[in-house]
C-alpha cells in the first residue's frame, strides 16, 4: 500500500473507509470523504487514478483496501466490475465481520440479491445506496442517495451520506433501492428520447432548437433533468461525456431485465436501447448518452 499523502488509516478519523472504484463519480466522492477528514483507503483497477487523489492511502488490491475497514464503499461501473472487485479477489470475504458495505453502483437486481445474501452469511452489514446526480453534483457533494436496507445500517452510514449528498431517501431493502435507481435512470433515458423527438420535430418545422427549448423550459416542463439534458440537446453538445453512452445502455438494459422479472412491458426502454445501440454502432461510444438524440436527428435527415 502506498500513501498519496501523510494521512494514515486508523489515525483516529473514524470510521475507516475503503473506497473501491475511481471513475469520474467515484474519484469526486472519495476526494470529498478525504477532505472531510475520514481515513480513506482507495483502490482502482487503473492505479493512476488513485494516485491523483490527495489525503488518501492507495491500496494495490481490493483485498488490501478493505482490510480493517469499518465501511466499504463501492462505486463501480457495472455488474462485471463489482464481481471482479468483490468476488474474484475474495475482497468480500476479507472484510471485517462487522464491516458495512455501501454499494453505490447501479447494478442488477440479481447481483443486489447475491450481495445481500453473501454479506448476511459473512456477518457484514449491507446497504444498496445508488445515487442520482452526475459528476458536477458528486464533486459538490450534492448527490441524492437512495439507501435500501436496515434502518440501523442507514443510520450508521449517515455521516458518509452527509458528505456525499444533499439528501437521502430510505427504502426497506437493498433490492428496492437498486430498483428505484434502475427505474429513475430509465425515466431519464425516456426523457432524453422525448426531448430529442420534440426538438427534432420543431427544427424540421423551422423552430431553432434553442428557441423551442426556451419555450418548453419557461412554461410547463422545467426540471433538473429537462433543463440539463434539454440544453445539451439544443446545443448538440455530446462531449465530454458526463455519463458515457455504454453505461447508459447498460442501465436501460437493467430496466428491461427488471421489467421482465416483474412481468411489466417497457416499450420505451426497448426504443431507447435501440437508439443507444445504433449510436454505438455509428462510432459514438465516447459520447454522453444524450447523443442517442443524434440518431433521431439523422433519421429525420438532420445533421447529428
Amino acid at each position: 500500500m502506498t500513501s498519496a499523502s501523510t494521512v494514515e488509516p486508523g489515525s483516529g478519523r473514524a470510521p475507516r473507509i475503503a473506497f473501491l472504484g475511481l471513475g469520474q463519480m467515484g474519484r469526486a466522492m472519495a476526494q470529498n470523504l478525504a477532505a472531510a477528514k475520514f481515513a480513506v483507503t482507495v483502490w482502482n483497477r487503473t492505479a493512476r487514478r488513485a494516485e491523483e487523489l490527495t489525503d488518501v492511502m492507495v491500496a494495490t488490491t481490493p483485498v488490501e483496501a478493505v482490510a480493517g475497514a469499518d465501511i466499504v464503499v463501492s462505486m463501480l461501473a457495472d455488474d462485471a466490475a463489482v464481481r471482479a472487485a468483490l468476488f474474484d479477489g475474495d475482497a468480500l470475504d476479507a472484510m471485517p465481520p462487522d464491516a458495512l458495505h455501501i454499494s453505490m453502483s447501479t447494478i442488477s437486481l440479481e447481483l443486489c440479491d447475491e450481495l445481500a445474501s453473501r454479506h448476511e452469511k459473512g456477518g457484514h452489514a449491507f446497504l444498496a445506496a445508488p445515487v442520482f446526480g452526475r459528476v458536477p453534483a458528486a464533486a459538490a457533494g450534492n448527490l441524492w442517495i437512495i439507501a435500501g436496507g436496515a434502518r440501523a445500517h442507514v443510520a450508521r452510514a449517515a455521516e458518509v451520506f452527509d458528505v456525499l449528498g444533499r439528501g437521502t431517501f430510505a427504502l426497506d431493502t437493498p433490492q428496492q433501492a437498486a430498483l428505484a435507481k434502475i427505474a429513475g435512470n430509465f425515466l431519464i433515458a425516456a426523457t432524453i428520447e422525448a426531448l430529442g423527438e420534440t426538438v427534432t420535430l420543431g427544427e424540421k418545422g423551422g423552430i431553432a432548437p434553442e428557441r423551442l427549448f426556451a419555450i418548453l423550459q419557461g412554461t410547463l416542463f422545467g426540471s433538473v433533468v429537462v433543463d440539463g439534458y434539454g440544453e445539451a440537446i439544443a446545443a448538440r453538445r455530446y462531449q465530454p461525456p458526463l455519463f458515457a453512452m455504454p453505461l447508459g445502455l447498460k442501465d436501460v438494459k437493467l430496466a428491461q431485465s427488471a421489467a421482465m422479472a416483474n412481468d411489466v412491458q417497457l416499450p420505451l426502454a426497448d426504443l431507447t436501447a435501440s437508439r443507444l445501440e445504433t449510436a454505438l454502432a455509428r462510432g459514438r461510444g465516447d459520447f454522453d448518452w444524450v447523443a442517442l438524440v443524434s440518431v433521431i436527428r439523422e433519421d429525420a435527415g438532420l445533421p447529428a
